[in-house]
This record gives C-alpha cells, sequence and structure tokens, in this order.
C-alpha cells in the first residue's frame, strides 16, 4: 500500500489496478487485455483473481483479449471481431467445437496442434483489396469468397440457438 508504482512488479500492479475497478462493487467490469504481457503462473492468477472477485460481487464481466487459450479456459461466450465487427458468437464450447465462419477457423487453426488442421486453413498473408461498402469486410482474405460476398455484405444470421455468424457461406459440421 505503500510503494510507488515503480517499485511493483507487473502482477501486483495487475492485482492492483484490479482491486482499484472492483473496490466499488461494479455490476459490470470491462477488462481490455488485463494479462498481456505478463508470465503464464501471473496470468493464471490474474484471471482467478478476477473470476472470484466478479462472483463474489455477482459482476458480470466483458473481457476483449487476443489470447484465445484464455478464451478457452476463462470465458462463457465469446464474440470473435474482425475490423470491428462481429463475425461470429457463441458459447464456448461450441464457438471451439464448431466454428462456423472462415476467420474463426483461421484464428483456431493458427493457434492449432493439428497439423490437418493448420494445412487445411493457412493463407498467406497479403493486404486485403479494398472492397466496397456493400461487401462482406472479410471478403479480401477469405479463402471461402464467392461473388455474392463481394456484392452483399451478410447480416448476423443464427445458426442454432445462440450462435450467430456472419457469413453467406458460414462452414457446416
Amino acid at each position: 500500500m505503500n510503494a510507488y508504482p515503480h517499485e511493483l512488479s507487473g502482477g501486483m500492479a495487475q492485482r492492483a489496478v484490479i482491486a482499484i475497478a472492483l473496490i466499488c462493487d461494479p455490476a459490470f467490469v470491462i477488462s481490455d487485455d488485463a494479462t498481456s504481457g505478463l508470465d503464464v503462473t501471473v496470468q493464471a492468477q490474474i484471471l482467478d483473481l478476477l473470476r472470484k472477485l466478479a462472483a463474489e460481487h455477482h459482476s458480470a464481466m466483458l473481457f476483449i483479449t487476443r489470447d484465445v487459450g484464455i478464451t478457452a479456459h476463462f470465458c462463457d461466450r465469446v464474440a470473435v471481431l474482425y475490423d470491428g465487427e462481429i463475425m461470429e458468437t457463441a458459447s464456448r464450447n461450441a464457438l471451439f467445437l464448431l466454428p462456423a465462419h472462415p476467420y474463426t477457423l483461421l484464428l483456431l487453426a493458427a493457434f492449432s496442434h493439428n497439423p490437418a488442421l493448420r494445412l487445411g486453413w493457412s493463407v498467406t498473408a497479403s493486404a486485403p483489396p479494398a472492397v466496397s461498402a456493400e461487401a462482406c469486410i472479410y471478403v479480401g482474405r477469405c479463402p471461402l469468397a464467392q461473388p455474392l460476398c463481394r456484392a452483399e455484405k451478410p447480416p448476423l444470421a443464427e445458426l442454432a440457438p445462440g450462435h450467430v455468424v456472419r457469413c453467406h457461406f458460414p462452414v457446416r459440421h
């Protein structure tokens, strides 16, 4: 409590920030990459602390992260965004077991240890070509893009209860 900020480790500073955020008993907590830059052990401790304090305070949490591993173990529902738009949202299990948007599949393949999945869902990095406002924002990078994707922006459509995807041609399992 009497330490200066520069005297705290990254994990200690994160804990202090979490305490400050939760001391007022908020109903809703937004966490934007709260564990980025921390080692795995400290990261696990911070996530456990967040989960515990949110449960004790009956708070809902919006956890923003680029770490697919954290998402798989920490979140109840997941929304995958590309260029600021939701591409797919589902329960954690549905998203990881039955991903439907090509971007979601590419993300999961990038973190997978399954060589067949990585080979089947990999693309070469390149800048996406400019597309019109009427087109799907992912069309320039999508391995499944078709003419309709360039002509019309897909709406969010429910594939199953609670599983929504923004794609004209979602992957069906």
